[in-house]
């Protein structure tokens, strides 16, 4: 049975609640139990694409290719902290001044791949520094292969965009792992891919050395000019931020651990301050 209520996203002072608050407890029988202030830089990431939102406030500008099937958006929300504000766009023209475009993580590349060549981004990505994350990193390649269909829904070779010279082979098995990367940058982060990079001209930017605690050994990451891509997400919070500041972009995060941990700090610290907890305790106990 409810016995209780709280008031979500609300702003201004809790004394405008009065009236309305005293009306649902006599329609619903239910107490109020406080509220949680609406907070204008949230420290909660949204579960999936359709909530994603503009992130950041400073005076650069960073677009993020929002296809249907892109994944592991929350990585982008470094740059709260940062001098950039990212914004998610689904046409070329939204990318006129940015200091820098990424290519997020996909569920499908094949079908990301497609719905970029139909929106006509293809040339108009050639104009920017752009970073390329996992299967947004593919995508910039010259060849993908998918000999058993797992992307494309039929055994297949399609072109990429070619950005990097780079080839992409989809395996049955997927890499899912902690990674830790050296060479060029020294990356941390994690994997959740099938596709396999293999170099055709240029040179990988660094060693994945260790998964999950173990000790491998397998090229990742490319550079060419402005045009960057890692198969590791969660990058920006450790090497590929110093990249980043070549193009002016200065990110000011700590680890990704650490900010997760922060955020439900100050979520933790908002619902203490409007929430009645000692009296939903009674009731938890009543």
């Amino acid at each position: 049975m409810l016995r209780g209520f709280i008031i979500n996203k609300f702003r201004g002072e809790e004394k405008f609640l009065e009236e309305g608050v005293k009306w649902l407890e006599n329609r619903t029988g239910m107490k109020y139990l406080g509220f949680v202030p609406y907070l204008e830089e949230s420290p909660i990431m949204p579960e999936d694409s359709m909530n994603v939102r503009e992130v950041g406030f400073g005076e650069r500008k960073v677009s993020v290719i929002s296809y249907p099937y892109m994944s592991n958006f929350n990585e982008f929300y470094a740059f709260l902290k940062s001098n950039a504000t990212v914004r998610f766009v689904t046409r070329p023209s939204q990318l006129e001044g940015s200091d820098l475009v990424i290519l997020p993580g996909t569920r499908n590349t094949y079908q990301s791949l497609v719905w970029l060549k139909e929106r006509g981004f293809v040339e108009t990505l050639r104009k920017y520094p752009l970073l390329g994350v996992c299967g947004g990193f593919q995508i910039m390649g010259k060849k993908l292969i998918d000999p058993y269909g797992l992307e494309a829904g039929e055994p297949r070779e399609y072109q990429g965009l070619g950005l990097l010279s780079i080839n992409v082979r989809f395996e049955v098995d997927k890499v899912v792992s902690l990674s830790e990367g050296k060479g060029e940058v020294e990356i941390k982060g994690y994997e959740i891919r099938r596709g396999r990079i293999e170099y055709v001209n240029d040179k990988p930017l660094y060693v994945i050395h260790k998964r999950n605690g173990n000790h491998v050994n397998v090229e990742d990451g490319a550079m060419r000019e402005e045009k960057l891509g890692t198969s590791i997400h969660g990058s920006l919070y450790s090497g590929f931020r110093k990249l980043l500041e070549d193009l002016g972009i200065k990110i000011w995060v700590k680890s990704m651990e650490e900010e997760i941990a922060d955020m439900a700090s100050k979520a933790t610290e908002a619902f203490r301050k409007g929430v009645d907890i000692d009296t939903i305790q009674e009731i938890y106990k009543s």
